[in-house]
């Protein structure tokens, strides 16, 4: 079942808490806010993890119990100045989140980057 844009499924909270160590969980309950506080996002599970939507697929959750991944649904078009999306795939490219990695600086860039490319690509 789709959530109302910039609201929260349930349903994810469920999976994520279900899925994920306690410090990864709390980790993703931050990006997941950051995603809900644009405008227009919406979540959904699709394929039995957390999609988020803006003009088309964005950003996907696969939970794990000791990592997150993030995965960028065109990927393949975000610049990647960090160096830290991997993945060979066509398009989807991937943020590996475990209790190491400091999300905080880098994170942001590549969500919005994510964004403005389902911008340009909706037009």
């Amino acid at each position: 079942m789709k959530a109302t844009p910039n609201q929260k499924s349930d349903h994810v909270t469920s999976l994520l808490a279900d899925n994920l160590e306690k410090s990864l969980y709390i980790k993703a309950e931050e990006i997941r806010q950051w995603l809900l506080d644009t405008p227009g996002i919406s979540e959904a599970v699709k394929y039995k993890i957390p999609f988020y939507d803006f003009h088309g697929p964005l950003i996907y959750f696969n939970p794990q119990k000791d990592h997150l991944i993030i995965g960028f649904t065109k990927g393949t078009r975000i610049e990647d100045p960090f160096g830290l999306l991997i993945g060979d795939q066509k398009q989807i490219r991937h943020f590996m989140l475990d209790d190491i990695v400091d999300f905080r600086e880098t994170l942001p860039f590549y969500i919005d980057e994510a964004i403005r490319i389902n911008k340009i690509l909706k037009k």
